[in-house]
């Protein structure tokens, strides 16, 4: 039995070798790259200095802002409430900040908007940081509650390129049983490259997503072994799959 990994690089890397430990094999491979964005500039400073609540949506684009002002010797405002969607890139962002950093119980957008920090919101400014592009509930929802809403887009990601012939086959052979994926995008990115046969190999595997949502996308692609983990770090993750 193998594991093949669909997530960022690094947080693949750790899951992989976490699972190694408890001896079943897995199988690494991003589709998505980050690069950091050529976007920045000094005003991103500005709006970080003048928001009463910074939002994170990911690992990366708290890293990659950070690289970014660490490059410019500045440093993240203390005033602000940091919040973010789930608890890894609650602790990025802490470790950056050295401030509490909220983030819900269930990891996803939906369920930080219900957090009470974010039901009162008439009249503040709120900065979200995140990739070139993404989902746009936390802008429309805060935006109708009133607040003023912005952007800073710290990284890019792109596709990777890749042959599915290839690693198509290369996953039967290594008997690929379970298949992770973190990210709707990701999935997509994967249901994209996959002819008939292939496709039907990848419903007959037991899929473990980290949401309602890539869950209710993955059924759309006719999955039906689907586990929502709830959580995107990989302890939880390794639970799942260990069982």
């Amino acid at each position: 039995m193998s594991v093949l990994i669909i997530r960022p690089q690094q947080a693949a890397n750790e899951l992989a070798q976490q699972l190694a430990l408890q001896g079943i094999q897995a199988i690494a491979f991003p589709l998505i790259e980050f690069s950091q964005s050529t976007s920045l500039s000094e005003g991103c400073l500005k709006q970080l200095s003048q928001a009463d609540i910074i939002i994170s949506v990911s690992k990366p684009a708290s890293m990659f802002l950070n690289e970014w002002i660490t490059t410019h010797h500045s440093s993240w405002p203390t005033s602000a409430c940091y919040m973010a969607v789930g608890k890894s890139s609650a602790y990025c962002l802490q470790q950056f900040t050295k401030q509490q950093v909220l983030h819900p119980t269930v990891e996803d957008s939906e369920h930080l908007l219900s957090h009470p920090k974010l039901r009162s919101v008439d009249g503040r400014s709120i900065v979200i940081l995140r990739g070139n592009s993404g989902r746009e509930l936390l802008f429309q929802t805060l935006t109708s509650r009133g607040a003023h809403v912005s952007y800073i887009e710290s990284y890019q990601r792109y596709p990777v390129i890749w042959d599915s012939e290839s690693h198509f086959r290369h996953w039967q052979a290594q008997g690929v049983e379970k298949l992770v994926v973190t990210s709707a995008e990701q999935l997509k990115l994967l249901i994209k490259k996959a002819n008939l046969d292939q496709l039907a190999w990848l419903q007959s595997r037991q899929l473990f997503v980290t949401s309602a949502r890539i869950s209710k996308l993955a059924q759309h692609y006719g999955f039906n072994q689907i586990i929502i983990t709830h959580k995107a770090d990989n302890q939880t993750l390794l639970q799942h799959i260990a069982r």
